[in-house]
C-alpha cells in the first residue's frame, strides 16, 4: 500500500513540475506558474483518485493502493 501512495505522490509532483514548466515556457511568471500548477495538479489528483478509488470500500481501497499501476493516470 505504501508503494501505491508513493506512486500517487510522485506522479502528482511530476505532473506539477511538467505543468509549471509548460506555463513558464509559455511566458507565465515562474512564481505564478508554480501557483497555477499546484492548483491544477490538486484538482487533477482529486479527480483521478475519485475515478480510481472513490467508490471502493476500505478493503477494496487499500487493495487498490497495493496493486496500483506503476504510474497513476493523472494527465
Amino acid at each position: 500500500m505504501k508503494n501505491g501512495i508513493k506512486m500517487w505522490v510522485n506522479a502528482a509532483i511530476d505532473t506539477m513540475d511538467q505543468t509549471a514548466q509548460s506555463l513558464i515556457d509559455g511566458g507565465v511568471d515562474p512564481k505564478e506558474a508554480v501557483k497555477a500548477a499546484a492548483l491544477l495538479t490538486k484538482s487533477s489528483v482529486a479527480d483521478r483518485l475519485e475515478q480510481n478509488l472513490g467508490n471502493l470500500n476500505a478493503a477494496e481501497f487499500t487493495h487498490g493502493l497495493r496493486t496500483q499501476q506503476e504510474k497513476p493516470l493523472l494527465n
